[in-house]
């Protein structure tokens, strides 16, 4: 895998993903578990892991499994799990996994995300989690 795609699901212009959308006053916190960080540091510390991981010759793949998804009229819901492959010369990938829930809204004839939660539940969303999400009953 090359330097980070532009247009890679998840990925937003200037290399942040998608929903992270740095803004002058941000005021938001983002963290887990209670160790919140403001929104601001976040999106930095994600643009710098991006821009460590391209300047590396490496790249960043995203998937998702949907588990739900709930779309009428107006708000919609969107939960499952994900899987991030880090790739890096010369080093074994790097598999990151955890669930997602977002909450998006229509505007101007696009979807939207308005809310995006993700978490990896203490470590117990594995690569069997992720594929088994991917399979029907």
């Amino acid at each position: 895998m090359g330097a980070v795609p532009r247009g890679l699901p998840g990925i937003g212009r200037g290399g942040v993903p998608g929903g992270v959308r740095p803004r002058p006053d941000p005021g938001g916190w983002t963290g887990e578990g209670g160790d919140g960080v403001r929104f601001d540091e976040y999106a930095r510390g994600t643009r710098e892991w991006f821009a460590a991981v391209a300047g590396s010759g490496g790249g960043l793949g995203i998937e998702l499994r949907f588990t739900e998804r709930i779309a009428a009229g107006g708000p919609a819901s969107e939960r499952g799990v994900f899987r991030i492959t880090a790739t890096r010369p010369g080093a074994e990938d790097k598999l990151l996994h955890g669930r997602f829930h977002t909450f998006s809204r229509k505007s101007g004839g696009r979807w939207r995300i308005v809310a995006d939660y993700d978490s990896d539940d203490d470590g117990t969303v594995t690569e069997e989690v992720f594929e088994a999400a991917g399979r029907r009953p």
